[in-house]
């Protein structure tokens, strides 16, 4: 079973959590929400087809989110 998780933000901070979180298998990204456009977690959504929201609002219309970080 996979656990879908949503994150808040795409800061510098967020970048371990994306690259811990694309390495486990059981664990999907299905949607990052960022307002801001060049935040670097950005370039890593990007990178591994990540879907980005600019609100949560949009974020939370996706089925299936198991979690938020």
């Amino acid at each position: 079973m996979s656990i879908n998780i949503a994150l808040i933000g795409a800061s510098k901070k967020s970048v371990p959590i994306i690259e811990s979180i694309l390495q486990l298998k059981n664990l999907h990204i299905v949607g990052i929400v960022e307002n801001r456009k060049n935040m670097p977690g950005l370039k890593l959504a990007k990178k591994n087809d990540i879907p980005v929201f600019s609100t949560e609002k949009e974020l939370f219309k996706l089925p299936n989110i198991n979690a938020v970080i």
